[in-house]
Formats: C-alpha cells, structure tokens, sequence
C-alpha cells in the first residue's frame, strides 16, 4: 500500500515472525508537527495495537493494548527447561527510547492470567501483575501476584542508567502443590 496506509503479511524483528502489521498515518498529526501513525499487529501468538508517534525526533510508543502469548516472556526470563503458558494482558501508555538504546519514558503494565509451567516441572501460578513507570533513565516497577493464587510472588525493581536492583520473592502458598516443585 501507499506509505500513508499498508500493512506487511510477514512482519519479522531479528529474523523472529511477529505476524501482520498494518498502518495507518493519522493525517491530522502532520499539520500538528508530532506524525503519528495507528498499527495493529497480530499473529504468532501476539494480538497488540496502539500509536506510534514521533516527538521531537524521537520516536513513541503510546496506548499500545492487548494481549501476547506467555511464551513470548521466556527469553527475559531465561529458563529453558519450562515453557510459560496463559496469555498476558498489554496496557503500554507510553515508551520512549533514548538516543543510546536505553528506556527514556515508559508507562507499562502487564497481567500474566492463568500462568503456569510446563515442562521440567509443570504448575499453575494464578495471576501476576507487573509495572514499571518512570521518565529521564530512571525506573521502578513492581511484581506481584493476585492473593490466594497457588505462588505467591511479591517484589520491585530499580534501574537508573545502566545500573539495576531487583528483589523478587516467590513462594508456593502450599508445600504441596506442583508450584513448589516448579520453584526447586
């Protein structure tokens, strides 16, 4: 399609299918100096749409909403022996990234429902939230599961520039429920 309008059938990032990507320029937005264009991506697992906005030469993510398949959080976790199920809930508000690569703005929380395991071990976890906001290089976010969920997870995180802290706990509120096993 024109420029203004199209979409691509095969949308990949680092060789990776992501599925369709369609686009539309806002034609309002190129008079009033920030172009932003409405996407819509969808397949393999990801069903998202938001804005991408271009302020001051940079470019925005903003109001970016739906939902991604749970295995699309396993390599930032970083267990290869359990595969991640249920489907995470996405409310972007806002994502700006700086001229070195590193997070400028983000407003971000995400809802992990029906979570689970499989594999090594294989377990329900409930529901578990996580968020992050901050502005200039400087973040906090928070994790935590929903009360009576059979894990209970509870923590945060700092990150300023390059540098980080992060503290998460998790425990199974019963010993005997395949969540501990899936903890060991």
């Amino acid at each position: 399609g024109p420029w203004w309008r199209g979409e691509i059938a095969d949308f990949r990032v680092r060789q990776r299918p992501l599925g369709k990507l369609a686009w539309q320029v806002q034609p309002a937005s190129l008079w009033q100096g920030t172009p932003t264009t409405a996407f819509q991506l969808g397949g393999a697992g990801i069903d998202l749409n938001g804005l991408l906005l271009h302020r001051d030469h940079e470019p925005t993510l903003s109001e970016v909403r739906g939902q991604i398949d749970a295995r699309w959080l396993q390599p930032a976790v970083g267990i290869p022996l359990l595969s991640f199920t249920g489907q995470v809930k996405v409310d972007l508000r806002e994502f700006r990234r700086g001229r070195d690569g590193l997070p400028q703005t983000l407003d971000l929380r995400l809802v992990w429902v029906d979570a689970g395991v499989t594999g090594l071990a294989a377990a329900r976890l409930g529901t578990i939230t996580f968020t992050a906001t901050g502005a200039d290089g400087r973040f906090a976010g928070q994790v935590q599961s929903a009360a009576g969920d059979p894990l209970a997870v509870d923590g945060g995180f700092q990150l300023a520039e390059r540098r980080y802290r992060a503290e998460v706990r998790l425990h199974p509120r019963d010993p005997a429920d395949p969540v501990a096993q899936a903890l060991r």
